[in-house]
């Protein structure tokens, strides 16, 4: 190879390099899913995409949204949930049913995510009633048996400022490979 092709080579190679590490660190990157509190939509050892840009101006965070925000005893550590309650909205869980109000009645969510998939740590039947604030949201794994989530202590109810992005492809399994977004 010539000296010219060597350099050109290296310069290409770092661009992309380049390329690849900004894309990721500013407007979207794999995350490597763990555990199981998101099964069965998400299950232990999926890829999914991230877009870290997905709120950005006046977008927010609408119902049944996959978002990523990082664990509060480990900032290293993310987390992916589904966005059931928003801001301002009272949220109760009876017998392991979500209720949010609207127009001051407590009304039966229509939930078709979560799923109650045997025994575990964190089985919590009732919760709240909890009223969210302006900037609050309420999360719950889709596996409610199974999800360290808004009802648990170590997670609580997350704020805008937590949301890091919204899932929205599967890159891994190849046999759920495609988009997330309904």
């Amino acid at each position: 190879m010539k000296k010219k092709d060597v350099i050109f080579l290296s310069i290409a190679s770092i661009i992309i390099i380049l390329f690849v590490v900004l894309f990721s660190v500013f407007i979207g990157g794999p995350m490597h899913v763990q555990g199981d509190s998101m099964n069965p939509y998400l299950e232990d050892g999926d890829i999914v995409i991230v877009n870290k840009l997905a709120y950005i101006g006046d977008k927010t965070p609408s119902r049944f949204d996959l978002v990523v925000f990082p664990y509060k005893n480990s900032k290293n550590t993310k987390y992916v949930k589904r966005v059931i309650g928003l801001p301002g909205e009272t949220i109760e869980i009876t017998d392991y049913v979500v209720y949010i109000e609207r127009n001051g009645k407590m009304e039966k969510l229509e939930d078709y995510y979560g799923q109650l998939l045997g025994m575990s740590y964190n089985s919590i039947a009732n919760y709240g009633p909890v009223t969210l604030g302006e900037d609050e949201y309420f999360v719950l794994g889709d596996n409610r048996y199974h999800s360290s989530d808004s009802r648990s202590d170590d997670v609580g109810l997350i704020t805008e400022d937590d949301i890091k992005g919204k899932v929205f492809f599967r890159a891994w399994p190849l046999d759920g490979f495609g988009s997330l977004d309904d």
